[in-house]
């Protein structure tokens, strides 16, 4: 797990307020979204912005920040 700071996810959490209520987010998309907004920073060499923002994303949803997840075929969010 990726250690944050105080406010990255914070600002994931925030940005997902422009959203109407009862929205369905793509995990994919809105990680692109948290992207272009400079909100995801990679913590490794090696580790590229989408796993950094899918981290963000599995991290904010173990904290309750969805109620109903649709998972695929293969159990992915």
């Amino acid at each position: 797990m990726i250690t944050y700071g105080p406010s990255s996810l914070k600002n994931c959490f925030a940005y997902c307020a422009l959203f109407p209520k009862d929205y369905e987010f793509n995990k994919d998309t809105l990680i692109n979204l948290w992207i272009g907004q400079a909100f995801i920073t990679p913590t490794g060499g090696s580790q590229s912005l989408e796993e950094a923002g899918e981290e963000y994303f599995l991290t904010l949803l173990l904290m309750g920040f969805s109620q109903d997840v649709v998972r695929d075929t293969w159990g992915e969010y």
